[in-house]
């Protein structure tokens, strides 16, 4: 019997919520607050009598418990004051009806209930609008503990001889009552929610439908027209109000052109299963106008994919294709003028808020850049991106400054085009106005490259004429003086070897000879003064480098100080050289007392030999370029002061030096350079202030036929990769990046850093890594030799290769480190440091 009673109760919380459906659903009530909480205090009012009437009660020993508590509470919460009031009368009414055994506790907790939720109403705005949240339940929850205790208070002050009822059951009672009432409300506000936002879908539908020219349409396999909404009726012209038009009066307002493409459309996809979803057509209206339309469709088939119907939209295309025809037109007329112009026109405009866009640009950009026009105005970036990297930030910057300007602007600049060739072009811009919103820029872009070409050409050649005259005027000087000095030689070594055949005395003989020697190596390097001019009579053989540099060595190493120490890490198995003997002792010489005067207070000098080979032009500071070839490397380095970036330029120039007056006469590597040129090499110098220096002395090698392969560097691919981990330091972006590229394609993983701190800290957070490979120079704490140690700490048997641009020995020398380390000189060939790497690999087993 009681839970018929609690089905009955429940049943009538169910028509507060249908009440409450009707008052919101109202669009008069929404006008008329005051009513609208009027008759909400009527729905939960009548609600709270039905259940009190029903006698669901529960039965605390001597106490009992209403179960309308939660329509009470909802009436001043949804209602407010009106609603109260109404909700509040209507306990009264109970309580004059019911006979119950403690009247004033039963009319304490129904005042005060209707109370607390007039009050949650006034202080919640949700309340307000109708929200049933988590706010609304738990202040019913509080007003309901809140009115029972009242209720107590009251009863146990006034009538002591009432029994005193159960709180706790009567609140849990009351909670779920309260939590019931709510989400009956809650369900009412779903379901008007949902009405309403399907309503305002539909009046969203249909005004779009109204302002862009659009119908929707159904057509179905029983049906025996087509389905036209209002939308539908206006594109066509038909009249009367939305309904079904028989499919002959829609075929009418076709155009007879494309009549059968329509009904060919319509019979692939009823009765063929196509699964095409949209047509464009044209359709003759009563007027004899014609309009374009496109109509889009979604197919509904069966199970077994037979059709059921198809709904769509037409679209009213006629006004955007005038427009597009127009544009065509427009663009096609432009097109003609801009194809007689010797240069790409570009119109971009720049609206407000918006980055600028390209709208029309003429085809002769294919001829600059290599990409065609509709390539260019999807993406812009192609053309920046093309530009030189580092004026590029400068020339965007001054584009849009011009543009807010609405001014003019010129800019010459380079470009590397799709196909990799480099041009010149000259950018002629101006912007103007359009309106508050849009800014236009006209612009043409000529190919000046020619132009450049030339102008550079006349330059070279101005300065190479420059450079001869030079040179012949110092070699007709330094002609006179050798042969006086010349002269003077022939006088002493004649009369010392007179002295030597009357002198007996070993140790003076061995003075003599001394004397002898000397001369004659003078004599050698008075055809040396001649070397930078190119006019020296060069007697060449074929020499062992590392003979001339051991010899070298011995003699001219009891002139340096003792300060300086000498290293010769010599290449076994070198490749023998043709060239002159006496001029590269006396090229080695000069680098070797050059490297003395930049280390007065002592350090490392170097004297290095390797075999290379170069399979692309070779660059670097100098005058000349290295052919593709074999060559033997003769390498001199010092850890001295270095040279300033800004006289590296001039350090062949000859007479010009930077010692003291009287300290050099600035020939010595103009010497140098001269006699490199002369045999067919070249000298190339790398140089980092307050670190060191090193000259590079290539000497071609005549016959290649005996030359090991395994000695080839080229710029191939290695075979096999080992698929290690490799930690790169190397504070120059440019050369990590090659880095990164040769290894990565190798099949290496590589982590790329740009200092020692910063591979350290990457070296800590993940030590798995198989080797290192560091530039030994850096900025930051940490340098190469440190870093190798610093890791090893964490990782002893850490493989490492360390590259520099100065001889390897000169800058690890003397740090502690390991024989099996790698030492490459840059720049490294590609096959040399694969090679490199996939050997230290080997020792820990990343082998091929």
């Amino acid at each position: 019997m009681l839970l018929f009673q609690v089905l009955q109760d429940f049943s009538f919380l169910s028509l507060s919520g249908v009440g409450l459906y009707a008052i919101r659903s109202s669009l008069t009530l929404e006008q008329k607050p005051a009513l609208k909480q009027l008759l909400i205090g009527l729905v939960f009012g009548s609600v709270f009598v039905l259940i009190s009437t029903n006698t669901s009660q529960v039965s605390t020993g001597s106490m009992h418990f209403e179960a309308g508590l939660g329509p009470l509470f909802f009436a001043g919460y949804l209602g407010g004051a009106l609603g109260a009031f109404i909700a509040a009368t209507a306990s009264i009414f109970v309580l004059m009806l019911d006979a119950s055994d403690v009247p004033l506790f039963s009319a304490s907790l129904y005042l005060s209930v209707v109370f607390f939720g007039f009050l949650a109403h006034r202080l919640h705005q949700g309340a307000r609008d109708n929200d049933i949240s988590r706010y609304a339940v738990f202040a019913g929850v509080g007003a309901l503990a809140l009115g029972h205790g009242l209720a107590t208070v009251a009863q146990a002050v006034l009538y002591t001889d009432e029994p005193v009822p159960d709180l706790l059951v009567c609140l849990v009672f009351g909670t779920i009552v309260l939590l019931a009432s709510a989400a009956v409300i809650a369900v009412s506000d779903y379901v008007y929610a949902t009405k309403k936002r399907a309503t305002e879908l539909a009046y969203r539908l249909n005004m779009v439908t109204q302002t862009g020219r659009m119908g929707v349409f159904e057509f179905s396999k029983t049906a025996q027209g087509v389905s036209f909404d209002q939308g539908m009726m206006r594109l066509f012209k038909l009249n009367g109000a939305a309904r079904d038009v028989p499919l002959p009066v829609w075929i009418e307002r076709i155009h007879p052109m494309d009549q059968s493409k329509l009904m060919e459309a319509i019979k692939s996809v009823v009765v063929d299963g196509s699964d095409q979803d949209q047509i464009e057509f044209r359709g003759v209206m009563p007027d004899g106008s014609i309009n374009e339309f496109q109509a889009h469709w979604v197919t509904e088939r069966g199970p077994s994919g037979d059709f059921v119907r198809l709904v769509g939209v037409h679209v009213d295309m006629s006004e955007i294709r005038r427009s597009e025809r127009g544009k065509s037109n427009a663009e096609q007329w432009l097109a003609a003028i801009a194809s007689n112009l010797p240069g790409a026109v570009m119109v971009a405009e720049k609206k407000k808020g918006t980055p600028p866009r390209l709208v029309y640009v003429s085809d002769y950009c294919a001829e600059i850049w290599g990409y065609s026009n509709q390539e260019i105005i999807e993406d812009p970036e192609l053309i920046f991106s093309t530009l030189d990297p580092d004026k590029r930030d400068a020339l965007i910057a001054d584009l849009s400054a011009a543009t807010h300007a609405l001014g003019k602007l010129q800019r010459r600049c380079r470009v590397t085009t799709k196909d990799g060739t480099v041009k010149w072009l000259d950018y002629h811009g101006n912007s103007v106005r359009i309106d508050d919103t849009c800014i236009r820029t006209d612009s043409i872009i000529l190919d000046v490259t020619a132009e450049v070409l030339a102008q550079g050409q006349l330059r070279e050649q101005s300065a190479l004429t420059t450079q001869a005259q030079k040179m012949e005027s110092i070699g007709q000087l330094t002609g006179g003086v050798a042969h006086d000095f010349n002269n003077l030689l022939a006088v002493i070594i004649g009369n010392l070897e007179l002295l030597g055949e009357e002198i007996e005395d070993k140790d003076h003989l061995q003075m003599i000879n001394g004397g002898v020697g000397a001369a004659l190596r003078g004599a050698d390097l008075t055809r040396k003064m001649l070397a930078f001019a190119r006019r020296s009579q060069l007697e060449t053989q074929a020499i062992d480098l590392n003979e001339i540099v051991g010899e070298t060595k011995n003699w001219a190493g009891r002139t340096l100080p003792a300060t300086i120490n000498i290293e010769t890490p010599l290449l076994e198995g070198l490749w023998p050289v043709e060239a002159d003997r006496a001029s590269t002792e006396s090229a080695l010489l000069n680098l070797i007392l050059n490297a003395r005067d930049a280390m007065p207070d002592g350090g490392q000098l170097t004297l290095e030999t390797a075999n290379v080979r170069i399979d692309h032009d070779y660059g670097g500071p100098g005058t000349d370029a290295l052919e593709p070839g074999c060559y033997v490397l003769l390498a001199v380095s010092d850890t001295g002061s270095g040279i300033d970036p800004k006289v590296l330029a001039f350090v062949f120039e000859p007479f010009y030096t930077t010692k003291a007056p009287g300290a050099g006469s600035g020939l010595g590597l103009s010497m140098v350079q001269g006699f490199m040129q002369q045999s067919g090499g070249a000298v190339r110098v790398y140089s980092e202030p307050g670190v060191g220096t090193t000259f590079k002395l290539f000497f071609p090698v005549t016959d290649v036929q005996d030359i090991p392969e395994a000695a080839v560097v080229s710029n191939g691919a290695a075979q096999h990769a080992s698929g290690a981990r490799i930690l790169v330091a190397e504070d120059q972006s440019d050369v990590l990046e090659v880095l990164v590229q040769i290894l990565t394609r190798a099949g290496y993983q590589v982590r790329a850093t740009s200092s020692g701190d910063a591979a350290k800290a990457v070296f800590e957070a993940d030590p798995g890594f198989d080797m290192l490979l560091t530039d030994i120079v850096m900025p930051g704490r940490l340098q190469g030799t440190m870093l190798a140690r610093e890791l090893r700490e964490i990782q002893p048997d850490l493989p490492v290769a360390f590259m520099s641009g100065y001889a390897n020995e000169a800058t690890v020398h003397g740090n502690g480190l390991r024989p099996q380390d790698v030492r490459l000189m840059k720049p490294v060939q590609k096959r040399d440091l694969l090679r490199a790497i996939e050997g230290l690999l080997s020792t820990r087993g990343h082998s091929e």
